[in-house]
């Protein structure tokens, strides 16, 4: 039987090769890049995670033609990202058509965050193996670590921070546009093995307004409850949790859904750059 035309990396010295060849095109290459980075940390901490980071030529990887597939089990919706330094990216294309490693016909998945540079490729792919999904685009944002620091982080008398916890995960999950029988479990990782903020009026337990990291790194979840908007708190979320970033030397970034214009202006406002323009790629399920 033959190899598949895309082949795991599981040493550690290949993987950390790959993503140094995939830097040289930041801050495009961000998001596949913290992607790999955190979600290995998530699965050195949890085993029932699947992740596989995959190559066409694991003794070359100097173009950095790569398949990434993620999941919270074996039974969770698949996610699928790529990335590749080849200008045509047509080796990318041709892996993609004869791989085995990709179920055509589950639509228990999505393709999460392609590039601009990609999508045109993709979509033909998916076109030619009749797979019709919804295609839904996103700016990535990112904001470079020294400006980070400087950041004022606006601070009101009237209200605290305090970090998310475990017990805050169904309230997270509950308002979350994208939540799914699934996510759970995915936002308890993302409070538990990355980290969340979350913003309460002084004297009152109850949080009115919170953020956590997502496993590609950048802000996620954000949120304010209706009776509370208005009143700068996601504004302030943004701010502390984008220095928090930075104060660790990571580059903080933050994916936005181009049709969203309110989190456009605040990110803008807060600082943040626009790169690219990624795409999500979902099916009815």
């Amino acid at each position: 039987m033959s190899e598949d035309c895309f082949q795991e990396l599981h040493r550690s010295d290949q993987i950390e090769e790959l993503l140094a060849g995939l830097n040289t095109d930041f801050p495009h290459s961000l998001h596949y890049c913290m992607s790999i980075k955190i979600l290995q940390a998530w699965k050195d901490r949890d085993p029932n995670i699947l992740l596989q980071i995959l190559v066409t030529n694991p003794h070359d990887l100097r173009d950095g033609t790569s398949l990434t597939i993620f999941a919270m089990s074996a039974t969770s919706a698949k996610i699928y990202m790529l990335y590749s330094l080849e200008s045509s990216g047509e080796k990318l294309k041709q892996a993609l058509l004869n791989t085995n490693r990709i179920d055509w016909n589950s639509k228990h998945c999505e393709w999460e965050a392609i590039h601009e540079k990609h999508f045109p490729m993709l979509r033909q792919v998916l076109e030619s193996k009749k797979c019709n999904g919804q295609y839904i685009p996103h700016y990535q944002y990112y904001m470079p670590v020294k400006q980070a620091l400087d950041l004022d982080l606006k601070e009101q008398s009237n209200v605290q921070i305090v970090e998310l916890h475990e017990e805050h995960a169904s309230l997270v999950d509950n308002h979350w546009e994208y939540q799914t029988p699934e996510s759970i479990d995915y936002i308890k990782a993302c409070i538990q093995l990355n980290f969340g903020f979350g913003v309460r009026r002084v004297g009152h337990p109850e949080l009115i307004s919170w953020v956590a990291q997502t496993h590609y790194g950048g802000v996620g979840m954000l949120y304010t409850t209706e009776q509370h908007r208005q009143r700068g708190y996601a504004d302030m979320l943004v701010r502390k949790f984008t220095r928090h970033l930075a104060k660790s030397n990571e580059i903080p970034s933050v994916v936005v859904g181009s049709d969203n214009i309110a989190s456009i202006k605040l990110n803008e406002k807060i600082g943040y750059h626009r790169v690219c323009k990624i795409y999500w790629v979902l099916f009815d399920q």
